[in-house]
């Protein structure tokens, strides 16, 4: 049975979280060792987080990096890569006994789904933005409410 936090006891935790961030400072730059490691840990499936984590970073500060960093982007890529090739042969391997394992992995880590997938994307699409409520006194007088080009409504009675 899991324990609900007070106010106060989250309070409290939230601010020793902030106190041990401002005691280690959080790395913004990587090295070239820091790029080979990179790619072992994805070529052995370690997550973005995971490998901020490893290197001392937030896992923003991380993402950052990878968008700005292209050789640090090419090393997680061919790391991601190998670990898919890696999938793909112990799968080849495995067909006579069990490919479940190796099936999952490839789901999860490579985005292979089963079946065809391309009537998903063809659906189309329709809203309908409804006007809100109006006072009673609009009905009875036959306000209408049109729409104009920058997207709200105009009322204008329907006598005029």
């Amino acid at each position: 049975m899991t324990k609900k936090l007070t106010d106060a006891e989250k309070e409290r935790r939230r601010r020793e979280r902030a106190k041990q961030r401002e005691i280690t400072p959080c790395r913004t730059k990587v090295t070239k060792a820091d790029i080979a490691k990179v790619q072992r840990w994805a070529s052995e499936s370690a997550s973005k987080g995971a490998i901020a984590r490893r290197l001392g970073m937030d896992h923003k500060t991380f993402r950052v990096l990878m968008e700005q960093n292209p050789e640090l982007r090419a090393a997680y890529d061919e790391g991601v890569e190998a670990e898919h090739q890696m999938l793909v042969s112990a799968l080849k391997r495995q067909l006579d006994k069990s490919p479940v394992p190796a099936i999952f992995l490839l789901k999860t880590r490579h985005g292979y789904r089963e079946g065809d997938q391309s009537e998903q994307g063809n659906r189309v699409s329709v809203t309908f933005n409804l006007p809100g409520a109006q006072p009673l006194d609009a009905f009875r007088r036959g306000t209408v409410i049109e729409h104009n080009a920058s997207g709200g409504g105009d009322e204008r009675d329907a006598d005029a």
